[in-house]
């Protein structure tokens, strides 16, 4: 299997307030509200806008659990639209997920939906190879073990038919101003720990692992200076982040990663 990868940049505000301008008729459901401002704001409509959807296509969100995304674009597009997501039964999160309703009666109310309730990364054959022509992903990834990261990516392609593609949005750690500048000083040394453990390094590591060829250049490290990226707003880390509608330290939330493959036929 051959895949390119053909773009890797962080979202921007410009992105969101278009967005927020053109509005995406999604209906609210766990964790997304109308009136949000914050990551996934951007993403959803993001996913819409980028991904050329077609009347027929098979697309599966990963990780997608309650969202509604799916169901809006075989609403909209006429795809055939499946879910990938274990609602937490592999790592033993089953009640972390109750907080937002019982999982099996969630997947009956949406039969329009084809849920597959098994995580990405074990190769199972119930999860069909070289089935999808889209393959999406919305903060999801990153709550991944990283010593998974490749088996991960390795099976999403797997799952894409030749000449299909994939879009993934991933949330990056921001810092504050003093460990942002100590995380590209010494970034700048190959051999030190700080650029071993730099998020973004990993994330390319593992992409080439999984046998990802880059046709795009990969952002700088030092992207935590960049004030036209949009970051995770206020309203939402107040609302969803723990203790939720409660103070809490400051910078939290972080960036989020674009990046697109495409499975060369």
């Amino acid at each position: 299997m051959r895949a390119v990868l053909t773009k890797a940049e962080f979202a921007t505000m410009e992105q969101l307030f278009l967005f927020k301008e053109r509005g995406l008729p999604l209906k609210p459901f766990p964790g997304l509200t109308d009136d949000q401002w914050g990551i996934k704001a951007h993403n959803r409509p993001w996913i819409d806008h980028v991904g050329n959807f077609k009347s027929g296509e098979r697309i599966v969100e990963v990780g997608g659990a309650y969202s509604l995304l799916p169901e809006y674009l075989s609403e909209q597009y006429g795809t055939e639209s499946w879910i990938i997501d274990d609602f937490g039964g592999y790592s033993n999160e089953t009640d972390l997920w109750q907080r937002w309703g019982n999982p099996d009666d969630w997947i009956a109310q949406h039969p329009a939906i084809r849920y597959i309730k098994k995580p990405v990364g074990m190769f199972d054959p119930e999860l069909p190879s070289d089935y999808f022509d889209c393959v999406f992903s919305v903060s999801t990834l990153e709550h991944i073990p990283i010593n998974l990261w490749t088996a991960i990516f390795q099976d999403m392609l797997r799952i894409t038919k030749p000449g299909g593609r994939q879009f993934h949005c991933i949330d990056i750690p921001r810092y504050n101003f003093k460990k942002s500048f100590l995380w590209t000083l010494w970034t700048c040394l190959p051999g030190s720990y700080l650029y071993k453990a730099h998020p973004m390094r990993l994330w390319k590591q593992a992409l080439k692992k999984s046998g990802v060829r880059f046709d795009t250049k990969w952002p700088s490290m030092s992207f935590n200076f960049d004030a036209s990226l949009m970051s995770e707003s206020a309203d939402v880390i107040f609302r969803f982040y723990p203790p939720k509608n409660k103070s809490k330290s400051w910078p939290a939330g972080g960036y989020s990663l674009l990046i697109e493959i495409h499975r060369e036929a």
